[in-house]
């Protein structure tokens, strides 16, 4: 199998390619193996479709190096600053092995590697690395062509069309956001002095008394809230779409961040778009021609109105062309980073299809899991187990079976061991999925064994134990740890990437075990070995963190609001010293379920303060509807208490409500997730001193989105409106 090719009806011996690249650029990597692999003649050699668990990764390296016809080096300063990617092109420059340098980041190429073909593979990715299989398949070399350098800025000088189109088109939105914002603010200073200023500062004060200043003051009153609100969802808006934008052109931006910034953008801008007009015509009288005839618009209000349409509009057209470039891009997929995107444009890659194609072979796979889902057996599951893993794996096992197994072979089972007591609830679920497989051990010693390798197992006893198992032994990833630089060994060996715990990554796996020729076996394995220190989780685990996060993001905007309209009030200052432990508190938790760094038992009694900080802050909320306020300067001081005149009301019983229920929703929201997350994720003991300590903000703050603030601030202007004004 190593550097070995396909010889077919008497033609020649098919190329062997070694790629050489860094873990940096693995979706260059895979895609450049798919196109060489499309051409006849050439046969790449790819590490991680490859090498099988059980050989000897480095031996098996420089067997297939010394063995290839060429070598293939994507370049790029991450690959060059390898010592594993150096170590590969100086071996073929000792054999003698032709090398080819395929460039996907302006580099400045070492004097060792003057003189070899360079191909610019930065630009019309798939039509260039196509003409490079050509090329190797005809052993052509070419005019020579110079590497391209980087800058002293550090940029890209060249980008693909999709990724600039993007960048582009982020940075478009957010001009354009910022020019809405601006306009916004004039129009929300422009309103503020006609609520707070009679229209004729010559008319004597008993007249501004009179019920049509009363419905003056009113109309426009609430139109400056209505503008405050719609100027509260705007603002965020801008670091949301430009901040992905901007680290995209680092490659360091990630499609979900790419994504929710562009379709917030769609979503409020056309909410803006509409909001505003409704706003401006809001009144008293109930009657827009009405309103206009009694209180009229200035012309430099409306003027500004109608300039605002025009970047809103036009921050949504922008918006709507980059979810659609981010969407559906294979080219933007190579430039992310590697393990920040998903397998739907891998599996495209991989396989050649085109993108409804995978999407009906995902359709179907999901049709499956759900078919078995009402007949799986959950009395015989332990506590806590997946129970959408097991039906998934169900489907798979039947695709598991059907795989052919080498004649003669010794039968494949498969042991799970944990040098961890507080994994026990993860390797019990791989035990009774690889059970389901039919390849649980028995009586006899296991052929393969996974080891769990986590922040919660004492590294020390994972290494010997790895060790002692040789080749037999395959690392199973539960979550991110930072390995001692004495884990290199470790390359050695399979590695299965389960941070989050999908049964395709385990199916891909075991079939590689079962069936080691199968053509099937190695098409969507992740990448070996992985980048531990990725913050990876299933997906209720990041849906609780992005939840932590973006809640913590309402209570300050409406607290923030609060205090700005009332400095002075007791309740501000009471909301201000609610919301801060309170945000402090669900930081902590976000970051010590991403980190696995509490246990199941510890994380109910978080979120019992979680529940107790909530209520109290919502009663404090609560409050602002029975303070004393006074309605208007023209009321010459008059004082008017809420619950008297207004808490039979439909308005307060429903602001009262939504503003209880916000705690409601919480109490419940932490015991459905601490059910979900106490099985498969979150230890039952933790063990603190086992591996270096990650970023304490890794899984809270990364791809934090701003414009979860919007909700709050809005929520706190709709309240002290219907306070003063209503």
């Amino acid at each position: 199998m190593v550097g070995g090719g396909d010889e077919g009806d008497g033609a020649r011996r098919a190329a062997t390619v070694f790629v050489s690249y860094s873990r940096r650029e693995f979706h260059f990597a895979e895609a450049v193996t798919a196109t060489l692999r499309s051409q006849v003649g050439l046969d790449p050699w790819f590490d991680v479709q490859r090498l099988r668990p059980g050989t000897d990764w480095a031996r098996a390296l420089d067997e297939s190096l010394d063995h290839a016809d060429a070598l293939l080096l994507l370049a790029s300063p991450a690959a060059l600053a390898s010592t594993y990617v150096r170590r590969e092109w100086t071996r073929a420059l000792e054999r003698g092995i032709p090398i080819r340098i395929g460039v996907v980041e302006a580099v400045d190429l070492p004097a060792e590697l003057a003189g070899f073909p360079v191909h610019d593979l930065r630009t019309r990715f798939w039509e260039r690395a196509a003409g490079l299989a050509e090329a190797m398949a005809q052993a052509r070399t070419g005019p020579g062509v110079a590497a391209p350098r980087p800058n002293r800025f550090g940029l890209p000088g060249r980008m693909p069309a999709p990724v600039a189109a993007t960048v582009v088109l982020s940075a478009l939105a957010s001009v354009a956001l910022v020019w809405a914002i601006v306009l916004l603010v004039g129009l929300d200073l422009a309103v503020v002095r006609l609520a707070w200023s009679p229209f004729d500062n010559d008319v004597p004060w008993v007249d501004r008394g009179s019920a049509l200043e009363v419905l003056r003051t009113h109309r426009w009153q609430g139109t400056m809230f209505g503008l405050l609100g719609l100027t509260a969802l705007a603002a965020p808006l801008v670091p949301c779409v430009l901040i992905p934008g901007l680290r995209l052109l680092r490659r360091r931006s990630s499609r979900r961040a790419l994504a929710i910034g562009f379709v917030a953008t769609v979503g409020a801008g056309s909410i803006l778009l509409g909001g505003v007009g409704l706003v401006m015509q809001a009144g008293e009288l109930r009657n827009a021609a009405v309103t206009e005839l009694i209180f009229p618009t200035p012309p430099e209000v409306s003027a500004a109105l109608a300039m605002l349409r025009a970047p809103l509009a036009a921050a949504v057209v922008c918006a709507a062309a980059g979810a659609v470039v981010v969407g559906w891009s294979r080219t933007l997929h190579l430039w992310l980073p590697t393990g920040a995107d998903g397998d739907h444009h891998r599996t495209r890659i991989i396989t050649r299809r085109r993108a409804h194609q995978q999407f009906a072979v995902e359709w179907r796979q999901f049709l499956a899991a759900w078919d078995a889902y009402p007949a799986l057996d959950t009395s015989a599951l332990p506590r806590g187990a997946d129970v959408v893993f097991l039906s998934r794996w169900k489907s798979l096992c039947e695709r598991l079976a059907a795989l052919p197994v080498p004649d003669g072979d010794v039968p494949v089972t498969v042991e799970v061991w944990s040098p961890a007591p507080a994994e026990e609830a993860v390797a019990h679920h791989l035990r009774v999925a690889c059970r389901q497989a039919g390849m649980a051990a028995g009586a006899s010693p296991a052929r393969w064994v996974l080891v769990l390798v986590s922040s919660q197992a004492p590294w020390q006893e994972t290494a010997r134990a790895i060790r002692q198992l040789g080749p037999r032994a395959i690392c199973v990833l539960l979550d991110a740890v930072r390995l001692p630089p004495d884990a290199a060994e470790l390359r050695r060996h399979q590695w299965l990437d389960f941070r989050e715990r999908r049964p395709d990554s385990l199916f891909q796996l075991l079939a590689a075990l079962r069936s080691p020729e199968a053509e099937t076996a190695g098409k969507v394995l992740p990448p070996t070995p992985v980048i531990t220190e990725r913050y990876l989780a299933p997906t209720w685990v990041r849906y609780f963190v992005m939840s932590c996060r973006n809640i913590t993001a309402f209570f300050p905007g409406f607290a923030l609001v609060a205090v700005v309209l009332r400095p002075l009030q007791v309740q501000s200052t009471l909301l201000v010293a609610v919301t801060v432990p309170l945000v402090v508190h669900l930081v902590r938790m976000g970051n010590l379920v991403a980190t696995r760094r509490v246990s199941a038992s510890r994380f109910r009694t978080h979120c019992a303060v979680a529940s107790v900080l909530s209520l109290l802050w919502a009663g404090v909320a609560i409050s602002v509807l029975w303070i004393p306020v006074t309605l208007s300067s023209t009321w010459r001081g008059q004082w008017s208490y809420v619950p008297q005149e207004r808490i039979s009301g439909l308005t307060t019983v429903a602001l009262l409500a939504a503003t209880a229920a916000l705690p409601a929703l919480i109490t419940l929201f932490f015991p459905y997730f601490y059910l979900l997350l106490r099985g498969q994720w979150l230890p039952t003991t933790v063990i603190h001193a086992n591996s270096p300590a990650l970023p304490a903000h890794m899984g809270t703050w990364t791809g934090f989105e701003p414009v979860s603030s919007a909700p709050g601030g809005y929520f706190a202007l709709l309240i002290e409106f219907w306070v003063a004004y209503g």
